[in-house]
């Protein structure tokens, strides 16, 4: 589970995570994927499978929040920077 975790925080949507069943490197999208297939009758039950997928595509298309941080990180290479985008993404009057 350890490494789970960590693969998940250091590689975010983006990467590879641990196969459950087969204890493989796999894209993430992979497994959220599989994962969504799994449960998406219980979605559909409680009318949230829409909600989901589109919050997924919306991930996938729009990145992750860690995404946004790393890409505020990578043009100055401040942390000052990730600090300010974050602030602003979570307090816009600011």
């Amino acid at each position: 589970m350890r490494a789970v975790c960590w693969r998940a925080a250091r590689d975010g949507l983006a990467g590879h995570g641990i196969d459950p069943f087969s204890g493989r490197l796999v894209l993430q999208s992979t497994l959220v994927e599989r994962l969504l297939h799994t449960i998406a009758l219980s979605l559909r039950q409680h009318e949230d499978l829409d909600f989901v997928r589109e919050q997924w595509q919306r991930l996938r298309t729009e990145g992750t929040g860690a995404d946004r941080q790393r890409a505020a990180y990578r043009q100055r290479s401040s942390a000052r920077d990730v600090v300010d985008y974050a602030v602003s993404a979570t307090c816009p009057q600011y």
